[in-house]
């Protein structure tokens, strides 16, 4: 899944998805959200996918880094 499909599945309110509403609203901030993606519990895959591809570019980063040596 390409990285951008990803983030758009983000809450609206992250800073990260390409849809970001910005709000000054603190009462919003505090509140659970309602948006489609949080609604719909795809907030929460994302942010696991994102994280997988994070730890997975540093895993060959380091073993590229090994493979130097």
């Amino acid at each position: 899944m390409e990285l951008q499909k990803i983030k758009e599945s983000l809450c609206y309110y992250d800073k990260r998805n390409p849809d970001y509403i910005d709000t000054d609203n603190e009462n919003l901030k505090k509140q659970p959200c309602y948006c489609d993606n949080c609604f719909r519990g795809k907030h929460e895959l994302a942010n696991e996918l994102l994280k997988v591809k994070k730890d997975l570019k540093h895993a060959n980063k380091a073993l590229s880094d090994l493979n130097l040596s």
